[in-house]
């Protein structure tokens, strides 16, 4: 399926675990210790694609202790950072998997966003993709949209 060739296999190369496909995320889906990541992409053509992470704290830090070889304790600069590598990473094998250029979408914004944020993100309407995966006994979610307004 096109989710297990673009979103499985690159994040269970990245994290070297098996990562299961569940179904479609929806807020009533718990997350323990949930953490709202928001990364905002543009092209240079002004299109503009929104990912939100939504994933446990531990799996957050043990993410993060994998891009770096090392452990995590809490959330900083650094996780911040190993967090929008592991995104970048995603959206250029998926560029390359449909056929575009690794680099065509840049990323503009990283930001942690408060659970009444992102409550309110999607309040008018639904992403357009909202998927949930399992690893192991943990679960983490993407919510991906691309059909944003025009910047202001």
């Amino acid at each position: 399926s096109t989710i297990h060739s673009l979103l499985v296999l690159p994040l269970q190369e990245i994290f070297n675990c098996r990562i299961q496909y569940v179904g479609r995320f929806s807020v009533k889906d718990a997350i323990y210790h949930e953490q709202f990541y928001e990364l905002c992409y543009r092209t240079r053509a002004g299109e503009r694609l929104r990912v939100v992470l939504v994933m446990g704290e531990q799996m957050l830090l043990r993410a993060a202790g994998l891009l770096f070889g090392m452990d995590f304790y809490e959330v900083n600069d650094i996780v911040c950072f190993a967090v929008q590598e592991i995104a970048q990473n995603l959206m250029q094998r998926a560029a390359s998997a449909l056929g575009r250029q690794p680099d065509e979408y840049q990323l503009k914004e990283g930001r942690f966003l408060a659970q009444a944020a992102f409550s309110a993100l999607f309040q008018e309407r639904s992403p357009e993709y909202s998927l949930l995966f399992h690893v192991g006994q943990e679960s983490f979610a993407l919510c991906i949209d691309q059909a944003l307004p025009p910047a202001a």
